[in-house]
């Protein structure tokens, strides 16, 4: 599916004095779920290894994702897990922004939505991948499709109501010690049955076929 040609976004290289802090983040933390997210982060930066746990596809996208988002080049059992995705979302402001695929997300939409009366206009769903995310429907001059998006922000706090009152500090710790959310948008697109049932079709709404490493200029000096 990817080549080995390599796509580097300045938007995701390390930055800020805390560059320490998001590489103990991003290689002590096993993101195989989002469960006690703050103390698992806090535990982290403190340099406390978490125990290696199976590695599937979900898993190895979050693990992706995770680097991204702390500004570390892309552990090597995770290249490849995700791609730049071709499109952006129709309200995008940014023509200059980077889009990643989730394919883990695209199979999991495949399997729930087999009909036309699946498709929903707009609404949250949850994949295994992103937890919660927002999908979609459009139609553009390829056809109609199934979108889906999200930010993949680590807010740990914005899903419990225990913790709700922390949101705007976390998203405020989040932003001073340089964490970059990347943001997650696909598009698959179908053709409609006789029988309201979908056909998806290959090859449509795939992303770019670029390796994403997000390689800083160390990282390409001792290659």
């Amino acid at each position: 599916m990817l080549d080995e040609v390599d796509f580097v976004a300045p938007k995701f290289k390390p930055k800020g004095l805390f560059k320490g802090i998001r590489k103990r983040i991003a290689r002590n933390v096993h993101p195989y779920s989002y469960r006690n997210a703050p103390f698992r982060f806090m535990k982290a930066a403190l340099g406390l290894k978490e125990p290696d746990a199976d590695i599937g596809p979900s898993t190895t996208e979050r693990q992706a994702l995770l680097d991204l988002a702390m500004g570390q080049p892309i552990r090597d059992e995770s290249i490849g897990a995700l791609s730049v995705s071709e499109y952006q979302p129709s309200n995008s402001s940014d023509p200059s922004a980077v889009y990643f695929r989730s394919p883990m997300t695209e199979d999991e939409i495949k399997d729930k939505i087999k009909h036309i009366d699946d498709i929903r206009f707009k609404g949250l769903d949850y994949s295994t991948t992103l937890g919660n995310y927002t999908i979609g429907s459009g139609k553009d001059e390829k056809g109609r499709y199934i979108s889906y998006y999200d930010l993949w922000d680590l807010d740990p706090f914005q899903h419990s109501k225990k913790l709700k009152r922390f949101e705007d500090e976390a998203e405020q710790l989040q932003s001073a010690i340089g964490v970059t959310s990347p943001e997650v948008y696909g598009r698959l697109y179908y053709k409609k049955n006789p029988d309201g049932s979908i056909t998806y079709l290959d090859g449509e709404g795939q992303g770019s076929k670029k390796k994403y490493r997000n390689e800083t200029k160390e990282n390409k000096q001792k290659r």
